[in-house]
């Protein structure tokens, strides 16, 4: 998940999603297409949703503190587990937002924002970063983002109990022996064996394409004809996809950081962990050039021998 860049990024931004206001339908929605091809295929082999209409979301104070003391509001919303049977089984949604501090007469509507993941929080995103966005954006919109389906503080895909969700998460994530490359193996198939018989009905709707049609839902709910969008990195596959399904329901569509078009998610891990092999080789070199470095003149060796000695001699730490 890419953060915000600052007061640059935002004001592009203003001009981005504000310049379609007034009448103007937005037709020319920006859109990439699918880049985890298991997204991309339902995508294509699914029927469009349906677009219905929602009961308007009741806001009330944020239980989480932080998001309290900033102001913002929470709701939740009711989405069918599956968009092609909007009478099933529903999955709930939670959502925040900043309302807008703008006059009537400065008002356009809501901003929905994804930070990109796959599976980041909004309520986190938003909560950390409303303060970042200028009044430009914020008198002209309600600022608002969601936990998608499955995560975080939406209603979850069930996967381990707590007790062997802690053993695995205290395992070793650096296997560098056949032994505990097989166990991180065994581990990662009882994960999933556990979200396969915990989770069912709802892991299989846990695509792109679902989470584009709990987008229409947003859209419904808050009360706007049309969506206006903003997602970062894999939030960008969420908007095109959601582009391509309902055109007619796209406003203005703000894709910052666009996904590959065509890598799997293979691809985009091996991509990223090339971008930050790449990046610590940077840091080497400028550290190794400056007598101020702590690390210098040969970091890389020391970085080396601290990664060594933290893989024999784990640091332990106790989370709240």
């Amino acid at each position: 998940m890419r953060a915000l860049r600052g007061a640059t990024v935002i004001l592009t931004l203003v001009i981005v999603a504000s310049s379609c206001s007034l009448g103007n339908s937005a037709e020319s929605t920006s859109a990439s297409k699918e880049s985890a091809q298991r997204a991309e295929s339902s995508t294509a082999q699914k029927s469009v949703p349906p677009s219905s209409e929602q009961q308007p979301l009741t806001w009330t104070n944020c239980a989480d503190d932080l998001a309290a003391a900033a102001g913002l509001e929470c709701a939740t919303l009711q989405v069918p587990i599956d968009p092609a049977s909007p009478s099933g089984p529903t999955t709930e949604l939670a959502l925040i937002r900043q309302p807008s501090t703008g006059s009537a007469s400065e008002r356009i509507g809501s901003l929905v924002i994804n930070p990109g993941g796959p599976g980041g929080s909004g309520l986190e995103f938003l909560t950390s970063a409303a303060a970042a966005f200028p009044s430009e954006l914020t008198n002209a919109f309600d600022l608002v983002s969601f936990d998608p389906r499955g995560v975080a503080a939406s209603s979850p895909v069930e996967c381990l109990d707590d007790a062997a969700a802690e053993e695995q998460l205290a395992g070793d994530l650096s296997p560098d022996t056949a032994e505990e490359l097989s166990k991180a193996v065994a581990d990662q198939k009882q994960f999933l064996a556990s979200c396969r018989a915990n989770s069912a009905e709802l892991l299989t709707h846990m695509s792109t394409a679902d989470v584009a049609a709990d987008l229409d839902q947003i859209r419904s709910a808050l009360g706007d004809e049309k969506l206006t969008y903003l997602g970062f990195s894999y939030g960008t596959a969420i908007g095109a996809v959601y582009a391509t399904l309902y055109p007619e329901n796209s406003r203005a569509l703000v894709l910052d950081g666009s996904v590959s078009p065509k890598s799997t998610s293979e691809e985009e891990a091996l991509a990223q962990a090339q971008g930050f092999e790449n990046t610590l080789a940077n840091f080497v070199s400028a550290c190794n050039a400056d007598k101020g470095c702590a690390l210098g003149p040969d970091a890389a060796a020391k970085i080396a021998a601290t990664r060594n000695e933290l893989n024999k001699k784990p640091v332990q730490v106790v989370t709240p």
